[in-house]
Order: structure tokens, then C-alpha cells, then sequence
């Protein structure tokens, strides 16, 4: 009688080792898992990425409008009521007269605010023997849901201070309010803060 010798079967013969359709549904749920998640990841930094652009956007703009409004108010000798029917001084717009620079025949202006359908602008104007020239003009990139201009005293003419509130348009990325600023600036004497 002889006997035999039985051996389970652990795998292929040549050594390598298999896995059952069970275990390879399973891992390739769990791979399915993993994609899903670093995808969420992935969009959710893309969107986070474009509000803090935004953000910077506005701060930016924000420092360049204070900056420019409170150059061209202090360096203003006083504010026009209106400029040969061209623009005129109101709660969206001021026109500020500069000191004559050089040439005593030449008359600088300087026209800061928001025109119906544009956006906020700083442009710059000068007068000489009656002929108005467009020097300089500047658009600032933010869109704003208010613009208001108000001054320390009535009639504008006599006014040595404006003030200059702001506020930004909520943007659909999002979902914080618009902010804005309140910034103060002498006829040529002091001020310029953001409040």
C-alpha cells in the first residue's frame, strides 16, 4: 500500500498569487472612493483660489482709489460747481480745480466720481484760453454699488473736506457681504484716512 501525499492548492503553479473577483470589486471601490474625494479637494482649492483673487482684487483697488482721491483733494484749491457744462459737482462726483502750474494761462481740473453706465474714474482736465483738454484718464477695475460723495459744507464751493463712501458689489464666488470703504480728504491741508 502506498500512500499518497494531498496538497492544497495555494495558487497558480508558477508562484504567484491571485485575487477573487470579490476582492477586486472591493479594491477597485475603495480606488473609486479615493478619485472622488481628492476630486471634491481638488475643485473646493480651485474655488478658494479664485475668492482669495478676488479679495486681493478689491484691496488693491480699494489702497489705489484712496491713494488717488486723497492726491487730487489735497492737492485741489478748491471744488467747481461745474465745468463749462461738461461735468458738475454732485453726490456721485466732485470737480476739483488745481493751482495753475507754470504756464498762468493754463487751468488744471481734476474730475474724480461715476458717470451713469461706467465705472469709477479719475480724469484729468486742462483749460487753456477756454479750450478743454483731456489729460489724463484712469478706470479703476471694481465695479461698485455705491459711490457717494458728500461735502463739509453747503454750497460745495466753500467746502474744504470730502468724504467718499464705497461699497463693493457682493460677488457670486462669494458668499461674504461687498464691502467697501469711508475715506476723508482735506482741500489742501490734512486727511486721507479709511475709517
Amino acid at each position: 500500500m502506498t500512500t499518497r501525499l494531498y496538497r492544497h492548492w495555494t495558487g497558480p503553479a508558477d508562484g504567484t498569487s491571485g485575487m477573487t473577483l470579490v476582492e477586486l470589486l472591493g479594491y477597485c471601490a475603495a480606488l473609486a472612493v479615493l478619485v472622488n474625494i481628492c476630486g471634491v479637494v481638488f475643485v473646493q482649492s480651485q474655488r478658494m483660489s479664485e475668492v482669495g483673487e478676488v479679495a486681493l482684487k478689491r484691496l488693491e483697488t480699494l489702497a489705489e482709489i484712496q491713494s488717488d482721491f486723497t492726491t487730487a483733494v489735497r492737492g485741489a484749491q478748491r471744488i467747481e460747481p461745474v465745468l463749462a457744462g461738461f461735468a458738475s459737482t454732485a453726490e456721485e462726483v466732485v470737480l476739483l480745480q488745481c493751482p495753475k502750474a507754470g504756464d498762468a494761462s493754463t487751468v488744471r481740473f481734476v474730475v474724480f466720481g461715476l458717470r451713469p453706465g461706467q465705472r469709477l474714474h479719475l480724469t484729468e482736465y486742462s483749460m487753456r484760453e477756454g479750450e478743454l483738454q483731456l489729460e489724463r484718464h484712469k478706470e479703476y477695475r471694481v465695479a461698485f454699488e455705491v459711490v457717494q460723495l458728500s461735502y463739509a459744507t453747503q454750497p460745495v464751493e466753500q467746502a474744504r473736506a470730502v468724504t467718499l463712501d464705497l461699497r463693493l458689489f457682493k460677488e457670486r464666488i462669494d458668499n461674504r457681504t461687498g464691502g467697501g470703504a469711508h475715506i476723508v480728504a482735506s482741500l489742501r491741508g490734512e486727511g486721507g484716512a479709511i475709517l
